[in-house]
């Protein structure tokens, strides 16, 4: 039995035998009885992870296809979990209820929707009452948000460092000059971060019980989702900007062959589930889609490349995960609980890989050995999965703009590269590309 115990007085979660359970105090079975009929509504407008009624101070919790935390969404990921509390939280109040808690590491992708998977976040609304999780909303929502949108998309990674929250001061310090006089800057995260903490002893004059009415609070929640529509990520020039068009490193033929062949081979072995490893903007995540009946997953460690492909595949079976395979998310320490690490998360997940243009970049750049690709491929594979994999010799045009002396990196060979595969797979297949030097090899996981 293991479990992710946390701050929640009303339960915790459990998995008992490879199944995850969620469990009550007494407390806490009653309000989720009583939230059941609202639960169910927001269950029916996709927003909400539906559990059922509860047996034994427990329900069994439906698993969910891949687990991804807001460090690792695409920007209209970021958007939908936002807007999705918000939504909640309005029809919460209208059934007579309110969200006690309000984090973005409550929502995960599941099914092509933004869910909420906190069966217990639903609490009795009191007239009046103000909402309590509205700090917490705009940090980790609305501030890392703005950052991403009015100073570097790239920014949606510090919540890897703050996942409480991010500091306010230090957001408000990093927006651009004018942007801080914005109205949605000063009021949500100026005067936020200048009222007063729960602990603080209330001013004589001033009721310790603030109050907010169900109107005023309707509107703070609306005046949330106009400003969270009207947001669009600010991008750094990207390298690899136009490498599927202009910048393509292949001629017509090449690249015309290496599509097919993928094409075929993925068509051959009907896989259920599929990686795609440094996916950019999706061009190869296409041809999984097309076999996968289960789900894709699609990594890119690139922020306007991921997006580019999470808006233009819309597909329930896609999971869209910004990052980098070299450097993956770690595991978090939050809550006296642990979140579990992005490799922890999608050990033997698939059972097909694709790590196409990817083996030069992983060695040049991020300094991975063969032998430490070879294992991180297999990794994520179950046994008898396979892999199909893009060897790009040194003397490729694109090896030299990624480091200028590659032959200082003495297993970089097909021999060296052929060895390190082969301690985890056997070679089922190989083609050469036309007009280049790459080779495309199928692999199966021994």
């Amino acid at each position: 039995m293991s479990g992710l115990e946390g701050r929640d007085p009303w339960g915790s979660v459990l998995q008992v035998e490879g199944k995850w359970y969620r469990y009550f105090t007494p407390e806490g079975e009653r309000f989720y009885r009583e939230s059941l009929p609202l639960q169910t509504r927001l269950a029916e407008q996709g927003l909400w992870l539906w559990a059922g009624e509860p047996a034994g101070g427990r329900v069994e919790l439906p698993p969910l296809a891949c687990l991804t935390y807001p460090w690792e969404w695409d920007w209209l990921g970021w958007q939908e979990a936002a807007l999705s509390t918000l939504r909640i939280q309005k029809e919460a109040l209208k059934a007579g209820w309110i969200l006690r808690d309000a984090t973005s590491l409550n929502l995960t992708r599941h099914e092509g929707h933004m869910v909420w998977f906190d069966q217990l976040s639903l609490a009795p609304y009191q007239a009046g009452e103000p909402w309590k999780a509205y700090p917490e909303f705009v940090a980790t929502f609305l501030a890392p948000l703005l950052l991403m949108a009015w100073r570097d998309r790239r920014l949606g990674k510090e919540l890897l460092l703050y996942p409480q929250g991010l500091p306010l001061d230090l957001v408000y310090t990093l927006l651009p000059s004018l942007r801080k006089w914005h109205p949605t800057a000063l009021i949500h995260l100026r005067l936020t971060r200048q009222a007063p903490s729960t602990g603080a002893r209330p001013n004589k004059k001033e009721s310790s019980h603030p109050t907010l009415s169900p109107q005023r609070l309707f509107a703070l929640i609306e005046s949330l989702e106009v400003d969270i529509q009207g947001l669009s990520p600010q991008y750094a020039r990207s390298p690899w900007e136009g490498y599927q068009d202009v910048a393509c490193p292949y001629s017509e033929r090449a690249r015309a062959y290496k599509q097919q062949t993928v094409a075929t081979w993925l068509e051959r072995l009907a896989p259920r589930r599929g990686m795609d490893l440094g996916a950019h903007v999706g061009t190869y995540t296409q041809l999984l889609l097309r076999v996968a009946k289960e789900k894709v997953l699609a990594l890119e460690q690139d922020a306007q490349a991921i997006d580019q492909l999470a808006s233009s595949l819309a597909d329930a079976r896609l999971y869209p995960i910004w990052a980098d395979i070299a450097h993956p998310s770690p595991p978090v320490q939050i809550g006296g609980r642990t979140l579990p690490g992005l490799l922890e998360r999608l050990e033997s997940s698939v059972e097909v890989v694709l790590a196409l243009a990817l083996v030069h970049h992983l060695r040049l750049r991020s300094f991975l050995s063969f032998s430490v690709q070879a294992h991180r491929f297999a990794h994520f594979l179950e046994p008898g999965g396979y892999l199909l994999v893009e060897y790009v010799p040194p003397t490729d045009p694109m090896v030299r703009q990624l480091h200028s002396s590659p032959e200082s990196f003495p297993d970089y060979s097909e021999e060296g590269f052929l060895a390190a595969m082969g301690t985890y797979f056997s070679l089922e297949a190989v083609e050469h590309l036309p007009e280049s030097e790459r080779s495309l090899y199928l692999f199966r996981k021994q």
